[in-house]
């Protein structure tokens, strides 16, 4: 009995542990910081944008509104449930065929935030497009994803037009929005 009761706490043990290392993981205390800063923001039609834009990283969350807090407690689940980012939007392995030594287990999330628009102290939807430079929280060598979740709970990767995503420099992107919501680095 003993035995067995040894053998049935290993499996559990076992079991238990292989679970969290299916998810996909955040870089280190991803949910304890600060989202990227905005460097830049201009308006589709030229006119700037930065001061109509706020930026709630996921550890701000409880001191938002509670429609973006509500919005980025549904993505940071979404993510860290997903075995691997693909699983968010399969369009992520048709980018990886461009990066051969790169594997989808590999990738990791580094910022989630939400990207809101405010007009007259309100949360409002976003007019038009616009385009934003991003100071990043962590430097990106290669390889830089970026997602957006819409109000479906829908994962969208930007990546995949062309024009939408800018490396700027191992700390900078540009990154062109249709709409606000929860941003995924």
């Amino acid at each position: 009995m003993k035995k067995f009761a040894t053998m049935l706490l290993a499996l559990l043990l076992t079991a238990a542990l292989t679970v969290p290392a299916m998810a996909t993981t955040f870089t280190p205390s991803s949910e304890n910081k600060d989202a990227p800063e905005i460097i830049s923001a201009t308006f589709e039609d030229g006119t700037d944008a930065k001061g109509y834009l706020i930026v709630t990283p996921y550890s701000k969350r409880d001191s938002a509104d509670p429609s973006i807090r509500e919005s980025l407690e549904r993505a940071y689940e979404d993510v860290k449930n997903a075995s691997t980012l693909d699983k968010l939007n399969s369009d992520v392995n048709t980018l990886l065929k461009n990066y051969p030594h790169v594997k989808v287990e590999d990738l990791v999330a580094s910022d989630l935030f939400d990207l809101s628009y405010v007009e007259n102290g309100q949360l409002a939807p976003l007019p038009q497009r616009v385009t934003v430079t991003f100071r990043l929280t962590v430097p990106v060598e290669d390889l830089l994803f970026v997602m957006t979740r819409d109000a479906e709970g829908n994962w969208h990767l930007l990546n995949m037009t062309a024009g939408l995503v800018t490396k700027v420099s191992k700390n900078q992107v540009t990154v062109t929005f249709d709409s606000t919501g929860p941003v995924l680095f």
